[in-house]
């Protein structure tokens, strides 16, 4: 909360005003010499501010001032609060908004002596100037005398002198400090209506509300372990505010919304309601929710069928629309102008192209965005024509409307042809080549243009087009770089997107660099040649903790989820390709891995016989892959991955290993040891057949592993397995011939009895 302050500080009051007022009031004298009158003697200038003040008036204001300021008598300042002397008193308390902060606890005893004054404007005037008493002690004061008077009943002199402090507080310059002062008063007992009028305070000061001061106390602890700064609590306040109004605003709404859904289903009434608004002159927000409505009833309907009820709408907002017709602005005009754009009714185009040439730049800017909200391409031509206007407010407008028109028509044959893109890189070049003699906002124009290219519907931009988005990449402003990049990523061109990549790194603001991920993610969905390099690009973001770049990690990851979702599969396969070249600790991958392993689709039998057979191939790629990271936390659902890739690829027996299936039945055999119901036969047979195609010390563990299960669960069945596997164990690792010798040797008897539920643990 700010408070307004004096337009003259101290030392101007001081030096200047008085010299001046001396010499108005001596009548004789200039100025300089009525001042050396009143330093001749101190108690002949004391006499006369003392006349000044008790005479009241912008002159008493001054002496009052003089005399505060110079301490002089201070207690005859005193004497006057007391008394009865409403205009000195008036003086004095006005002089304080000045001088107070000099001396806030000289001020602030002037000031408590008349705060809860019986005399209104004398109460007032005190609550106005203790909101300038700028200072820590005085803060604390207030606490201290708002804990005296806190039984005060409201219509006694304590009691209106409490409800003064409360409302000085609330004005002065640290709104989240007298919080503090405020919550921690409630936190005592109260007279009700008193901690009623400080729970009102609290409300407008920090746009809260609770309903007991218990819930006060523990909002503001929390707001204090925050440690916010003063702006940070200011920011918090107006966003509560704002999030309170458009409640309200919503609740108005809805209101209003029943009350016409009551007139729907008779659409003359309603069309008669509208018209009575239309003509209430006096009351402009009801004629503006009427053109409202008259523009909704309007609209054009999308199998563009019309109906008596809107033709008649139209009607009413064309007529009132030429009787608006003025050389200035008029309000309620450009509100029917703004109504009859949202109609959609692209017949409606030569009405509202008349305010392109209005006198008024409010006005045409008024048509300018009716004719975006039109959307009809036979706007554009029209609109060109505002680009050469003085005023930057209105070009920039025209220039978002032909970005939300989004159509690149032809404008002249050629050779070459020329688009309406073609004449805003023109008029870009333009701008570019005014250098320094531009104006200031031809910056937030070439941005404007930028937005606009990057929305334009075309096949191919032109030359022109990339040729201008590329040089405004690397401009001197941010806001420029951020909206060209946002511009290259919808834009099918192959060196649009070289651009991209090559500006990632020399970007420095955040801001920027985000939009060029963004672009980049766009190329990549638009053409399946730029997927590898985007993915390349994108994913080291995914894994970058440093807390200032952590919206570029944000910005990384909404690129990558659209590709790894595309139905060709093309995006999820180059992503996990990445993040597993990316290298580093596998705790930080998997969770990453896992994140995108979750757009893998599920597909049915109908939808795998649709699939081509690349997309098919690739899926059980990544079926498998996803096997691998689930098969130590999910054993189960790895088992079922496994087996949907054997089944699908027509290996469904072990004869069918060779190279390309090895590490699928290796995994299924790991999964078939990790599951609860652990099939450690099963899984042998399956790691043998791998052993034999390739002996490899991770062929070797599985089998030993399935041998170890089985010893845990049936030993009986272990011996001619070992059998089997010794013509062979010769020719393994010492390691492996270790564990073999192990298997062989008899169980101990606690070993032996374990139930199979705990044995298979070491499994």
């Amino acid at each position: 909360m700010s408070n307004a302050r004096s337009v003259f500080p101290p030392p101007l009051a001081s030096f200047v005003a008085l010299p001046l007022l001396c010499g108005l009031l001596i009548g004789g004298p200039a100025p300089l010499q009525a001042t050396a009158w009143a330093q001749q003697s101190g108690n002949d200038a004391e006499e006369w501010f003392d006349d000044l003040l008790l005479e009241g008036g912008d002159k008493g204001d001054l002496a009052a001032y003089e005399l505060f300021m110079r301490q002089i008598q201070p207690e005859r300042l005193r004497e006057i609060m007391a008394g009865d002397n409403t205009k000195a008193q008036l003086c004095i308390l006005r002089a304080l908004k000045w001088a107070g902060r000099a001396h806030p606890r000289a001020a602030f005893a002037l000031v408590g002596a008349a705060i809860g004054d019986p005399a209104e404007k004398i109460d007032d005037a005190a609550t106005r100037a203790l909101g300038f008493l700028e200072d820590p002690w005085v803060y604390e004061e207030i606490g201290r005398r708002l804990a005296k008077l806190r039984y005060a009943r409201p219509e006694t002199n304590e009691g209106r002198k409490a409800r003064g402090l409360v409302a000085g507080i609330a004005r002065l310059r640290y709104p989240m400090r007298a919080t503090g002062v405020l919550v921690r008063a409630l936190g005592e007992r109260m007279e009700p209506s008193l901690e009623r009028h400080v729970r009102q305070t609290l409300e407008l000061m920090t746009a809260q509300r609770f309903g007991s001061p218990a819930q006060w106390q523990a909002w503001w602890k929390k707001v204090q372990e925050r440690e916010l700064t003063p702006s940070e609590w200011a920011h918090e306040v107006v966003k509560r505010r704002s999030e309170a109004q458009r409640e309200i605003e919503r609740t108005a709404e809805e209101f209003y919304e029943r009350l016409l859904a009551a007139l729907a289903d008779k659409p003359q009434q309603l069309l008669r309601e509208l018209e009575r608004g239309l003509r209430q002159d006096e009351i402009p927000d009801v004629q503006q929710r009427a053109i409202f409505e008259l523009g909704r009833l309007g609209r054009l309907p999308q199998d563009g069928k019309t109906t008596p009820e809107r033709a008649q709408a139209l009607k009413l907002l064309v007529t009132r629309l030429k009787t608006g017709q003025n050389l200035e602005f008029d309000p309620l005009t450009a509100e029917v102008i703004k109504a009859l754009g949202q109609t959609g009714d692209a017949s409606l185009l030569g009405e509202l192209t008349h305010f392109l040439h209005h006198d008024s730049p409010r006005m045409r800017m008024a048509a300018v965005q009716a004719l975006a909200e039109l959307g009809s391409p036979d706007a554009v031509k029209p609109l060109l024509t505002q680009l050469d206007h003085e005023d930057p407010k209105v070009v920039k407008a025209t220039i978002w409307a032909l970005g939300q028109i989004g159509a690149d028509p032809v404008l002249s044959e050629g050779p070459p042809a020329l688009r309406v893109s073609d004449k805003l890189a023109t008029y870009c070049r333009r701008i570019l080549a005014a250098n320094g003699q531009a104006p200031p906002a031809s910056v937030d124009l070439l941005a404007a243009a930028a937005r606009a290219l990057g929305s334009l519907r075309r096949d191919e931009p032109t030359p022109a087009v990339i040729e201008l988005l590329t040089a405004l990449v690397d401009h001197k402003d941010g806001n420029v770089r951020f909206e060209t990049a946002s511009a290259l990523g919808p834009l099918a061109s192959e060196r649009a997107f070289r651009v991209l990549l090559q500006r990632v790194d020399l970007e420095p603001e955040i801001n920027v660099r985000r939009a060029i991920l963004g672009s980049i993610g766009r190329q990549a969905r638009a053409s399946v040649a730029h997927v590898p390099s985007a993915v390349h690009t994108l994913v080291p973001f995914l894994f970058n903790t440093r807390e200032g770049l952590q919206p570029l990690r944000q910005e990384s990851q909404y690129a990558l989820v659209p590709l790894a979702k595309q139905p060709d599969l093309v995006g999820l396969a180059s992503i996990l390709d990445a993040i597993e070249a990316h290298g580093g600790d596998p705790a930080t991958l998997e969770p990453v891995t896992r994140s995108f392993l979750g757009f893998l689709p599920e597909f049915d039998a109908d939808d795998l016989a649709r699939l081509s057979e690349p997309v098919r191939r690739r899926y059980y790629a990544l079926l498998a892959r996803r096997a691998g990271v689930r098969l130590r936390g999910e054993p189960a659902k790895a088992l079922a991955d496994y087996s949907d890739v054997l089944s699908g690829r027509g290996w469904h027996t072990v004869d069918a290993i060779d190279d390309a299936s090895l590490p699928i039945f290796l995994g299924k055999a790991k999964a078939l040891l990790l599951i609860p119901a652990k099939r450690p036969k099963e899984a042998f047979g399956i790691a043998e057949a791998c052993l034999e195609h390739r002996a490899t010390p991770e062929t070797w563990g599985v089998t030993l592993d399935a041998l170890d299960a089985l010893k845990q669960a049936t030993p009986t069945e272990l011996p001619p397995l070992l059998e089997r596997l010794g013509k062979r164990i010769g020719a393994a690792p010492a390691e492996v011939r270790q564990r073999y010798e192990a298997l062989r040797r008899p169980s101990k008897p606690s070993q032996s009895k374990a139930p199979s539920g705990t044995s298979g643990e070491g499994a």
